[in-house]
């Protein structure tokens, strides 16, 4: 029977960082989306847990990991406690794996520490600046000054009204605007998402969402010379394949694979096509035979 370690290490300014350890053998560190605690990674792990050592970190103030005593975080700090997390892991060198936000992370901890990391798997990510993305707009970033005024003018109703959001409806409401495809993802897959959202405290949201709109990795791009896989969704309306055909072409060392009739949500609309991808890409690490 599988034993999956629980473990906790705190960061310095003393919040308490949770994550998986799971599996032996070759390290992947999984890395999450914004306000996502693994509801992504539900058909990969299973695929790998008996082939590779799987590490799972919990960010600040996400699933059980502590939220810090200033109710914000930043791009810098996620990268500081990933950091922490691979020490208390006792980890030497290890390939990241990273989905939506957890691309432009992979991407930051790569650039501060490449001798530590064999190769990158980016999935339906951007290298910064992320709310220009959507949509091939910059209608969110142009929308983001709005929503602070918001918060900011009435905090306790803004998180009342983030906290107790019916998650049917919010779940209706990426089925009508095709922010998944509706044909192919499971609602149970999504509801974990949609429920773990709104246990986020929404000033914590905030301040990462502006942390990632200012966040620039593409100039780090060309001197990450790891091997890296670059994996989008057809129809991904956040972070369009436009976005991940310019980092696999940027990287010096990069393949790309383009997701037929996936979305933002494809490691669980299409795990068998994903997962083969990332197999065939350890072996040419030589991590699997």
């Amino acid at each position: 029977m599988e034993i999956v370690r629980e473990r906790v290490v705190k960061a310095r300014d003393g919040t308490d960082l949770f994550f998986t350890d799971r599996g032996k053998g070759k390290v992947v560190f999984l890395l999450d989306g914004l306000v996502c605690d693994g509801f992504v990674w539900r058909y990969f792990e299973p695929a790998f847990a008996d082939r590779c050592r799987l590490v799972h970190p919990h960010y600040r103030g996400h699933g059980r990991s502590a939220v810090p005593e200033d109710v914000r975080a930043r791009v810098e700090d996620l990268a500081d406690d990933l950091e922490l997390v691979r020490r208390e892991a006792d980890v030497e060198r290890l390939v990241l794996v990273g989905h939506s936000m957890g691309v432009l992370l992979a991407l930051e901890y790569a650039h501060r520490r490449p001798s530590r990391v064999d190769g990158l798997v980016l999935i339906c990510g951007s290298p910064g600046r992320v709310l220009s993305h959507f949509q091939n707009t910059d209608h969110l970033a142009l929308l983001l000054p709005v929503l602070r005024r918001i918060y900011t003018s009435n905090p306790g109703r803004a998180r009342w009204l983030w906290e107790n959001f019916p998650v049917r409806i919010a779940y209706q409401l990426a089925m009508a605007t095709r922010q998944v495809n509706p044909l192919l993802v499971h609602r149970p897959d999504l509801y974990v998402y949609l429920r773990h959202l709104r246990r986020v405290d929404i000033g914590l949201f905030m301040s990462l969402v502006e942390s990632l709109h200012r966040h620039d990795a593409s100039p780090c791009l060309p001197g990450l010379s790891m091997p890296a896989l670059v994996i989008s969704g057809e129809y991904d309306t956040f972070m369009p394949p436009s976005v991940g055909e310019y980092m696999a072409r940027t990287l010096p060392d990069a393949d790309f694979l383009l997701v037929r009739g996936g979305s933002h949500t494809c490691p669980i609309e299409m795990p068998e096509l994903v997962n083969l991808a990332v197999e065939r890409f350890f072996v040419r690490l030589g991590w699997l035979a």
